[in-house]
């Protein structure tokens, strides 16, 4: 029996930049090839989505030719030999890039749009203003899908670029590295990351939401002081969110001690 030895990246944290790009791109045409075809419900879609891309970026990655689909398999050459590969080899090959599916854990972004450089993928430097900016932008976005708010969010990740320079693929990356920090963020400041509703909330969230949240922060960081609003927009947002998490931890505590008054 012969036996076809492949490789592929078991993590985001393995992707260089050409692979990160190859899978934002194979992602975005998968997208839009099973924009219309119909699925039992969200999970299959999910699953048959994800088969898709994983399989092509296998296959691509190790220089597969698909001949055609054979069966329930494939009929494929493989350093000049022909191999025909069955649904269970096939699935057996997809197991290793179960993370596909998983937002990354740690900001993963692409260095370039273009000819524009990204910022610190951490974030590191941002002004706190910039970041209640794209906190705003991206709780717009899950509300109302509107990618044009994906666009201004990138347009503060990629100075100098404007937003109608991104690809589909790259807004994607824009995309997964917001909701990457997210991650990054609830990990590193968990008092202050901690969700306000239950489980299962989905109230919607209204502009007014949106500014009063913003206020409160200046608010709780400034103690009050207007005089001091300025400095705290140009803040590093690491620093910013770390005083923020502090105070929501205190609070936490004297909660839990005294009880709300």
């Amino acid at each position: 029996m012969s036996t076809i030895n492949l490789e592929y990246p078991t993590g985001w944290a393995q992707l260089d930049q050409r692979e990160l790009s190859a899978l934002l791109w194979c992602i975005s045409d998968c997208q839009k090839l099973t924009l219309h075809t119909p699925f039992l419900d969200a999970d299959d879609y999910s699953t048959q989505t994800w088969a898709m891309i994983a399989t092509h970026r296998i296959f691509a990655r190790n220089n597969i030719l698909v001949y055609t689909p054979y069966a329930d398999g494939y009929l494929i050459k493989y350093r000049n030999k022909e191999y025909y590969i069955t649904p269970e080899q096939v699935a057996a090959l997809l197991d290793c890039a179960k993370w596909i599916r998983e937002i990354p854990s740690f900001p993963v972004r692409l260095d370039h749009v273009g000819r524009f450089n990204a910022i610190p993928e951490d974030l590191t430097g941002l002004p706190f203003g910039k970041w209640l900016e794209i906190e705003n932008l991206w709780q717009g976005y899950n509300v109302t899908k509107d990618e044009s708010l994906l666009r201004s969010i990138g347009e503060i990740l990629y100075p100098g670029i404007t937003g109608d320079l991104f690809s589909d693929a790259d807004l994607l990356g824009v995309f997964y590295w917001i909701a990457a920090i997210k991650n990054m963020f609830a990990k590193r400041f968990p008092s202050f990351f901690k969700p306000a509703g239950g489980e299962g909330d989905s109230a919607a969230i209204s502009f007014e939401m949106l500014q009063r949240n913003a206020d409160a922060q200046i608010r709780a960081l400034t103690k009050g002081d207007v005089t001091k609003e300025d400095q705290i927009y140009d803040t590093d947002v690491t620093r910013a969110l770390t005083e923020l998490d502090a105070q929501a931890k205190e609070y936490e505590e004297i909660t839990k001690k005294y009880g709300k008054h």
